[in-house]
């Protein structure tokens, strides 16, 4: 029989996880198994916000007829088994109640709550913990609620387009399409990645977007506009059922708005914002434009990723966002445009 390392097996955890996608946010996507003498008996994932986490679904995926081999198995976790009543019992008290003796986890959860009491509980039981095996990897899968937790907002992608001479928008309020039919599809993906979606007053008014993902399948995410006095028009599409926007506002006027304070520069204050989406669950937020919120959030640092579009098209003159020290972390060309990825550096 071949012999499998434990970076096999959390590899599989990890690629089990993603099947949770975001039904689990603002959870984490968590992968477990359970393996005796090299062989996978039960294995499971984090499905479902609010419902059982990855160790208590592999634990009953286990066949009647290997029922006796669980106490004899290590259970693989791609993160740190909880030890918190939450919404459901703490892992730690499953994975003790069934004489599991070795536990091997990729990264840790960062979780003020947990972050090391997990295996701290663990170990006190005479359990034997391995930890850090592919932990890169781990903190990857873990990434929008590692920020959640510790910084109490939402993981923040911007996304911007650009023409080839670095312009985002024509100097006229018209609709300046400039990125290709195949990386407007892949913008809906992105969308059906986050919990919410927000755009500037004059995104809404000018591109009048759906803001939903009928190019992709997949869960829209809700609406959000900066609405600073509460002055667009409730014909636009981001207003209409099902899945109405809600408006940053100074003022309510309806149901919709949310009142938010201005900051330093008179604008609706981002830092309140924040707290506002992190108070609400909303635990990822794709801001989409336009140019002036997107530097508002990179002057803030309130944000994670920047996914930059560089388009062929040309507008000659226009708008433009200087872009400075900024991290690349990945590059890669669709559909003739060329997507640039930049990480904040904490984001890392």
């Amino acid at each position: 029989m071949k012999h499998y390392t434990h970076a096999h097996f959390i590899l599989r955890c990890i690629e089990i996880a993603r099947n949770g996608g975001q039904k689990v946010s603002p959870n984490p996507m968590v992968g477990a198994l359970l393996v005796e003498n090299n062989e996978i008996i039960g294995e499971g994932y984090h499905a479902e916000y609010g419902k059982a986490h990855a160790e208590v679904n592999a634990f009953s995926s286990v066949k009647k007829e290997n029922l006796h081999r669980v106490k004899n198995a290590t259970l693989y976790v791609s993160l740190e088994p909880c030890n918190i009543f939450g919404k459901t019992p703490p892992c730690t008290s499953l994975i003790i109640e069934n004489k599991i003796k070795k536990v091997v986890i990729s990264t840790q959860d960062v979780s003020p709550e947990v972050n090391g009491n997990g295996v701290t509980l663990l170990q006190n039981d005479g359990i034997e913990v391995i930890q850090d095996i592919l932990p890169e990897k781990g903190k990857v899968l873990v990434k929008q609620r590692s920020v959640f937790v510790t910084k109490k907002r939402p993981y923040t992608i911007l996304k911007l387009a650009i023409s080839e001479d670095g312009f985002y928008a024509s100097q006229e309020k018209v609709n300046t399409w400039l990125s290709s039919p195949i990386t407007s599809r892949l913008t809906h993906k992105w969308r059906s990645e986050v919990d919410a979606i927000l755009v500037g007053t004059d995104t809404a008014l000018i591109d009048n977007p759906l803001l939903d993902t009928r190019f992709f399948p997949g869960r829209s995410p809700l609406k959000y506009v900066m609405d600073k006095h509460n002055s667009l028009p409730e014909h636009l599409n981001l207003f209409h059922e099902p899945n109405v926007a809600k408006r940053f506002t100074l003022k309510r006027k309806n149901i919709n708005d949310v009142q938010i304070g201005l900051d330093k520069n008179k604008s609706l204050d981002l830092n309140e914002i924040s707290t506002y989406f992190y108070n609400q669950n909303i635990g990822s937020l794709l801001v989409e434009g336009g140019g002036q919120l997107i530097k508002s959030y990179l002057d803030s640092n309130l944000w994670d990723e920047l996914r930059l579009i560089r388009t062929k098209k040309t507008l000659k003159e226009g708008k433009e966002i200087h872009l400075k020290n900024l991290n690349k972390s990945a590059s890669y060309v669709l559909g003739g445009d060329l997507i640039d990825v930049y990480l904040r550096e904490e984001t890392r």
